[in-house]
């Protein structure tokens, strides 16, 4: 046992309790006294010679930074002894680091109790938890909660999410997407109690297409597109299909001039065998139409004919005179 555990020095100096020359369990270092109070600059407790805890300007530092307060920014750090160089909005309260590994806050709650992580500007009724992240063990339950407590987003124990009630809801069991459906039933299911339902796809640059995809297994592919250029609507698959001008009219593999106008050199066949017609010949076959024998002369020299069934009257143009 040492023979003067206490030693200490004049002020400026150091004074120390234990063994000055081996261990020391309170070494006060650099002592300054005034007329009115006594005030230390250093406070060391060194059981172990690990400097466990060492209070010196500007904070405090326990068991090698396990626990740093740095009281020139009124910061604290875990495991890091410059929490406010990580600042990025304002001066941080508090930083973790994990070192070169992972780093973690962890709460702790009973089995059948709910953890908070609550974002405060008030100290009274929904002020004090204005927006919140709680996870319910009871039910295994994670939400997210902004403007005093309103549930905005959920995640439930089967990892379905649920944004705004069903707003947007993911059913992550079946991988399906519902908007306004809790239970959707095909991979996007969108529905709408009160008004018309509607998906919209849009464009705002003035050289783009509205565009949707259809892609089977095998890579084959349509799309159903929106043109800027004319505002016509086009089903193509490696060309234009079919063409449904602004005005109506349509086209089948050709920018319609009439009503209903194709570019095929194959044939155009209504059910039933009432009506067939090949752009190629220029021949037609029909059971339930007629042609109007009186008008031949007159229209066939124009280059077309008339057919009429009942009411219905078909135009033909010969190829040439399209």
């Amino acid at each position: 046992m040492a023979t003067n555990p206490y030693s200490y020095g004049s002020l400026g100096q150091r004074w120390t309790v234990g063994e000055p020359t081996s261990k020391s369990l309170l070494d006060v270092s650099r002592v300054k006294a005034d007329a009115n109070r006594w005030a230390l600059e250093q406070l060391i407790v060194d059981p172990d010679d690990t400097a466990n805890f060492v209070l010196t300007a500007p904070g405090l530092n326990i068991d090698s930074n396990t626990l740093y307060v740095d009281s020139a920014y009124n910061t604290v750090g875990f495991r890091l002894s410059n929490p406010n160089d990580y600042a990025f909005d304002g001066t941080p309260n508090w930083v973790a680091s994990g070192g070169a590994g992972p780093a973690s806050v962890i709460i702790v709650s009973g089995t059948t109790s709910t953890g908070y992580l609550a974002f405060a500007d008030g100290t009274t009724g929904t002020d004090r938890y204005s927006g919140n992240i709680q996870y319910n063990h009871g039910t295994n339950t994670m939400s997210f909660r902004t403007n005093g407590g309103v549930e905005a987003m959920t995640i439930n124990s089967a990892q379905d999410l649920a944004v705004d009630g069903d707003t947007l809801y993911i059913d992550a069991s079946a991988d399906r997407v519902g908007i306004n459906e809790a239970s959707p039933q095909t991979d996007l299911h969108i529905k709408n109690a009160s008004t018309n339902s509607v998906s919209r796809i849009e464009t705002t640059h003035t050289s783009s297409y509205a565009q949707l995809q259809l892609v089977n297994q095998s890579g084959n592919y349509w799309y159903q597109t929106l043109v800027q250029s004319d505002n016509s609507y086009r089903l193509y698959n490696g060309s234009d299909r079919l063409i449904v001008a602004s005005s109506g009219n349509m086209g089948l593999s050709v920018t319609p001039s009439a009503t209903m106008h194709s570019n095929n050199s194959a044939y155009l066949e209504l059910p039933n065998n009432v009506f067939r017609w090949s752009r190629s010949t220029g021949s037609f076959q029909s059971s339930n139409f007629y042609y109007n024998t009186s008008d031949s002369g007159v229209f066939a020299a124009n280059g077309y004919g008339l057919m009429h069934s009942h009411r219905t009257t078909l135009r033909l143009l010969w190829p040439s005179h399209r």
